[in-house]
């Protein structure tokens, strides 16, 4: 590990005594040595000196919805690849679904992918299933994996909603734990034949749609489900503004419930399809223009408690499809700050301290991960990044072995510029 040395870094952590103030910081063997007024720190023999005008520095962020190909389906990206690509969208941390071939539902398969993957440019967490090759059947052996180290469990984003009894029996062996349930509320039978949002725009591009009450009917069975039997429950992968409002009344007695959003929704609507680019075929979809317009009033409420990138890389053979055929999905680990920053920040939907809020303390306080505090004499696991300064997203930039982004040669307000975890640095280079 090595002495690094930040000089004018504006610091951005309301958790901070030093939060929105510019700053010169020593880092020393992975901790922070010592923080100061700008200016008054000087660079040693043998020390790094980092010096980027109009740098901030954060605690590191963390996405809580990234799609797994390694095992089984590394052609489309391998473990390195993926840590290697969130870590160039400034995650430290990235939480990945369990649908690998093998699926990690058992321990003996999480603790072989941890080892594949320790030391990465970024850490994978991993996310066990909920049932026995998430095949919505038989409960997996949750406690096992627990022990494991699994963050939550969840059969997927793509998985048919679970039956009654199952989400009760999953609600309940997990309370000996206190495990975290991903729940993705689908409706199959009304959901899964859907290529796009039900609506207007399905209507004139002649595509089948998903209409929002295939998410929202299980919703309110959830709802339902959980006045009856308690647990600790996060609504991932939610697409509709009604969702959001059923689970409103809920939250207010209940403060182990917790939504999340993929950010594109936030951003974008279904006019996109009108190109039929299938880099803009996603799940869940996208949802007219007024249902997005909804969302950034229920994110500015606080009814949305994260925000995740939805990362899944296709190959081209996957891809290169007309629209009914092509996979779903998009790569968005390096578009996803800048993306948010252009979309909410930009636009006066959320302050910049609340964007980084949401994209570091709010899932380690849901996931119950260690805090990360900007101070003296913390470990220095952070985020670089530059709000002010444009950037280009190119294929010269791609770390991912997919290339399945509607974002390739688009030009963004914000950049990231690097990492710093377990002592080492990763600086983006221009």
């Amino acid at each position: 590990m090595s002495s690094i040395l930040f000089r004018q870094i504006r610091i951005i952590d309301p958790q901070s005594p030093f939060h929105e103030q510019e700053v010169d910081m020593w880092v020393k063997e992975g901790i922070v040595d010592q923080i100061a007024p700008s200016g008054t720190l000087e660079g040693k023999d043998g020390s790094q000196v980092i010096h980027v005008e109009g740098l901030h520095l954060s605690p590191g962020w963390i996405d809580t919805g990234v799609v797994l190909a390694d095992p089984g389906l590394e052609y489309k990206e391998s473990l390195e690849s993926l840590a290697m690509a969130a870590a160039s969208g400034g995650f430290t941390q990235v939480m990945c679904f369990p649908n690998t071939h093998p699926p990690l539902d058992n321990h003996q398969v999480i603790r072989g992918i941890q080892q594949r993957s320790a030391n990465g440019a970024a850490d994978l967490l991993f996310i066990g299933t909920i049932t026995e090759g998430a095949a919505g059947k038989q409960l997996a052996e949750m406690y096992d994996m627990h022990r494991a180290g699994v963050v939550a469990y969840s059969d997927g984003p793509y998985a048919e909603s679970l039956s009654t009894g199952l989400v009760i029996r999953a609600l309940r062996y997990l309370q000996a734990f206190d495990g975290l349930l991903m729940l993705h509320p689908l409706d199959g039978q009304l959901g899964h034949s859907g290529l796009m949002n039900e609506g207007v725009q399905s209507t004139r591009l002649g595509l089948p749609g998903q209409p929002q009450a295939a998410e929202t009917a299980i919703v309110a069975r959830d709802v339902e489900l959980l006045n009856y039997q308690q647990g600790r429950v996060l609504f991932h992968g939610l697409s509709t503004s009604r969702s959001l409002e059923l689970l409103a009344s809920l939250r207010e007695t209940n403060d182990q419930v917790f939504t999340a959003v993929p950010g594109y929704l936030l951003c974008m609507n279904d006019s996109e399809l009108e190109s039929f680019d299938a880099n803009f075929k996603l799940f869940p979809p996208l949802r007219q223009e007024e249902t997005r317009l909804e969302m950034l009033e229920d994110l500015k409420e606080g009814k949305i408690d994260l925000l995740y990138s939805a990362h899944h890389a296709q190959s081209l053979e996957e891809k290169n499809l007309d629209f009914v055929t092509a996979e779903p999905g998009m790569i968005g680990l390096q578009t996803f700050f800048p993306m948010l920053y252009a979309h909410l920040v930009k636009q006066g939907v959320l302050s910049l301290t609340e964007l980084i809020v949401r994209l570091s303390h709010v899932p380690r306080d849901i996931f119950r991960l260690p805090p990360v505090i900007i101070d003296q004499g913390q470990e220095a696991h952070f985020t670089l990044f530059e709000p002010d300064t444009s950037w280009t997203f190119n294929q010269k930039k791609l770390f991912s072995r997919a290339s399945n982004s509607p974002f390739l040669g688009r030009e963004f307000p914000a950049k990231v510029s690097g990492t710093l975890k377990n002592g080492l640095l990763m600086m983006q280079q221009d």
